[in-house]
């Protein structure tokens, strides 16, 4: 079931998850230094993966959106997703007992590309050709050569601990729901990627002016906002 906020809740939650973040993750910059693991647990003692066990979508988005703004990898949709296939372990995704992340792959002992595994517990292996899932425990992490900061990893996983065989409407949601997460993600990147272009073109000078003054560059930074906003 998905729930919905009203206005007055969607404010105080968009309060408290920037707050957090301003303390913890504070920017773009935190990726190279940011302390996952901590900023996992202190998200969880403030509600946002009981609110994403809990099926609230609004929340989520607003947690991913905000998140996404200074690229901070925290996989509250992969909480969500998991809490919709496996109801039975929610309050455990809730209080960050078990901390999930979304892989793709056979799940014959090793995943590849795993974002946020450092943090995680288990990977959900979503089996995309036959539409099950299985929750793995993690046992070993590799970081995976690259430019992601943090660090993708290939992950070593054990045997299942929950299977997903129900139907595949179920399953579809799921997928659904992690593009959700990955395109709001994306879009809150370049919205904040916009506003330091919209910053840089006020105060950098060249020729003797603000750069912001001259036609071309307004005309970009008209065309950006055209599409953040489309």
């Amino acid at each position: 079931m998905t729930m919905l906020l009203d206005d007055e809740e969607k404010q105080a939650f968009d309060r408290s998850m920037r707050s957090l973040l301003a303390r913890l993750w504070p920017s773009a910059c935190a990726a190279n230094t940011g302390d996952l693991p901590s900023l996992w647990a202190a998200v969880a003692a403030a509600g946002w993966f009981g609110a994403a066990a809990s099926g609230s979508l609004g929340a989520v988005m607003l947690a991913t959106r905000a998140m996404g703004a200074v690229a901070c990898p925290l996989p509250i949709v992969d909480a969500m997703a998991t809490a919709r296939l496996f109801p039975a372990i929610a309050d455990d995704i809730a209080s960050g007992a078990i901390r999930p992340v979304v892989a793709w792959g056979r799940g014959d002992g090793l995943v590849r590309h795993v974002e946020a595994a450092s943090a995680a517990t288990h990977a959900l292996i979503l089996h995309e050709s036959t539409g099950h899932a299985e929750l793995r425990p993690i046992v070993g992490t590799t970081a995976t050569p690259g430019t992601a900061v943090p660090a993708w990893s290939d992950v070593a996983v054990a045997v299942a601990e929950l299977r997903f065989d129900g139907d595949r409407r179920s399953y579809d949601d799921v997928v659904v729901l992690l593009g959700l997460g990955l395109a709001a993600r994306a879009l809150a990147a370049a919205a904040r990627s916009h506003a330091l272009a919209i910053d840089h073109a006020c105060t950098r000078r060249q020729f003797g002016r603000v750069i912001g003054t001259f036609g071309v560059i307004q005309q970009r930074i008209a065309a950006g906002h055209i599409d953040v906003e489309a």
